[in-house]
């Protein structure tokens, strides 16, 4: 440039930015893009603070110490967790995060019965309930305190409480929130150390110093079928921990849990003998405890005609019975027999296997079937039906129905394959077409279409 001052070289001219122009071009794109990115972000954080200031809102109100706002508060936020369902707003996270510790705070302070109302009590438990639904809500609020706060609670209300209708509630309520709190994933319970996120309110109940005094919960109250159902599902989930069957076995839980079988309520009994059941895989003592007091005459009804519409129970029922004849001592294993033949369970079992059952259940049958076999025989001695009458008679006795529902499970095995091989041959039909540049079914001929329906060759077989 500073050569070609005159501008004979018109070096000037060839100069980019001399091209105004162009320039602005792109300087506009760039601005419009800029502006763009900028709206969206001013729209996010707008939405987030539309969406997160009812939250703000009624966290303070449950910090005010006026009685009405408290509890507008506590309404406001069971509303925002039943608003987000799907934890798209992240309303329910902003809670557990920033609102769950005061809502503990509010359970777990002294006199809390006389401060505040019942209103508000059952408003914060309902709170608590709900953040619970995750390992992290779990987790917060054991962190906050809330396993001690529940067992005051109790405490509290034993003393005053009335046999109402708004007393009775209220207990319910505390039972429940404490099931909540103390919920285990069993999926993520692999070996029986294993302690996942979400169990901390769990292991904390479990040390607690007032463990005996909420298993003497479950015995003498009948006023509340709801109470007790929530009481043995607290049980039925600390049962999980190889520490929590320790201190449920030196607490007495097995007598407990044997005198909740004779209650009416199956969803009690299906609790009740969870809780045994995992004793007894992981505590030897649980197991002789449970075998002295004839194991089979109480579970000889849980697979009984009664309650083989509750599979679960059942389930349980069976799970334990072979428990019992693999992992017990020879007496005990013989004895456990004998008691089986005496109580015509043998007949029971075969005459399961050809019912109208889920086939999970009737291989579950089988399989117990197969550990009586292997039970209580001599060193060297193998297994043979020869040698336990007792259960080849009844097979015999059961065998056209056994053979009838096992044609049908084979039949309905080979249904359900076909199905899938028939929707695996029109997916690559299809996706065929597709490929040549077809339209689907609609480039197809009519002889083709009748083909893929059918599954092909394969359907036509």
């Amino acid at each position: 440039i500073d050569d070609d001052r005159s501008g004979d070289g018109q070096a000037l001219r060839h100069c980019s930015f001399s091209r105004p122009g162009a320039m602005n071009g792109r300087s506009i794109l760039l601005g419009m893009g800029a502006a763009f990115a900028a709206a969206y972000i001013i729209s996010e954080l707008r939405y987030q603070q539309s969406s997160t200031t009812p939250v703000r809102d009624a966290i303070k109100n449950v910090r005010s110490k006026d009685a009405s706002r408290k509890e507008e508060g506590l309404a406001a936020l069971v509303k925002v967790i039943d608003d987000d369902r799907s934890g798209d707003a992240g309303t329910k996270k902003l809670v557990i995060d920033s609102g769950l510790r005061h809502v503990v705070a509010i359970l777990g302070a002294k006199d809390a019965l006389n401060n505040q109302s019942k209103f508000t009590i059952s408003l914060a438990l309902k709170v608590v309930q709900k953040c619970s639904d995750e390992p992290i809500g779990r987790k917060k609020a054991a962190s906050a305190g809330i396993v001690p706060a529940l067992l005051r609670l109790f405490a509290d209300m034993s003393h005053v409480r009335k046999d109402t209708a708004s007393d009775n509630k209220l207990m319910e309520d505390i039972a429940q929130t404490l099931a909540s709190v103390v919920m285990i994933d069993p999926k993520k319970v692999v070996l029986p150390g294993d302690i996942p996120e979400g169990s901390e309110a769990a292991v904390r109940l479990v040390r607690s110093k007032n463990l005996d005094r909420v298993l003497d919960m479950v015995g003498y109250d009948t006023r509340s079928t709801s109470y007790v159902q929530c009481l043995t599902k607290c049980f039925a989930s600390i049962s999980q921990l190889r520490e929590g069957v320790t201190k449920l076995q030196q607490a007495g839980a097995v007598s407990r849990m044997i005198s909740l079988l004779q209650k009416p309520v199956l969803d009690v009994k299906e609790n009740a003998l969870l809780v045994l059941r995992n004793m007894m895989k992981q505590s030897a003592e649980a197991r002789t405890e449970f075998f002295d007091a004839d194991a089979a005459g109480i579970l000889a009804p849980m697979i009984g005609p009664t309650h083989q519409k509750h599979i679960k129970i059942m389930e349980h029922a069976l799970h334990m019975f072979g428990d019992l004849l693999y992992r017990g001592t020879i007496a005990e294993q013989a004895k456990m027999e004998q008691r089986m033949i005496q109580l015509d369970l043998f007949e029971t079992l075969t005459a399961c296997m050809g019912k109208d059952l889920p086939k999970a259940t009737r291989d579950l049958i089988e399989e117990v079937l197969r550990i009586a076999l292997e039970a209580n025989k001599k060193d060297g001695e193998e297994a043979s039906l020869d040698g336990k009458p007792w259960i080849r008679d009844k097979l015999k006795d059961h065998a056209l129905a056994i053979t009838k529902r096992r044609k049908a499970d084979a039949e309905e095995a080979r249904r359900r394959t076909m199905e899938a091989q028939k929707q695996q041959q029109m997916m690559e039909m299809m996706a065929m077409q597709q490929m040549m540049g077809g339209g689907g079914m609609e480039g197809m001929s009519e002889m083709e279409q009748m083909m893929a329906a059918m599954g092909g060759m394969g359907g036509m077989m």
